[in-house]
């Protein structure tokens, strides 16, 4: 379980780190988001959990299920004549499941 604010920036999720971690392209968010030990990860949300999480109010506090995902993708760099194949790791937490959520006034979770 983790625990965070939502910062109200969840944005598309790139195809690269999709990729990395075997997420649907198009159907998945991403935030930069600090959990309550203090410790700053990217989140991600697909499908059902992309709504859930784009229509929660900023600075909500949110309790979910989350899975830690490590993944890598091929970066291709363009140099000169030559394409070099740069392996890109990522890592992150995945959300499966909002459990609870509470405003700043309702206090901890």
């Amino acid at each position: 379980m983790i625990e965070f604010v939502n910062n109200g920036d969840f944005r598309s999720a790139y195809a690269e780190e999709c990729s990395a971690f075997e997420l649907e392209i198009g159907a998945s968010v991403v935030s930069h988001i600090k959990i309550n030990n203090g410790d700053s990860f990217y989140v991600y949300g697909e499908r059902e959990t992309v709504l859930a999480l784009c229509s929660l109010p900023k600075k909500l506090r949110i309790q979910a299920r989350a899975t830690t995902a490590f993944g890598v993708y091929r970066r291709d760099i363009f140099a000169d004549d030559d394409i070099v194949l740069n392996p890109e790791e990522e890592t992150g937490l995945i959300i499966k499941d909002i459990t609870c959520t509470k405003t700043e006034a309702e206090g901890q979770l």
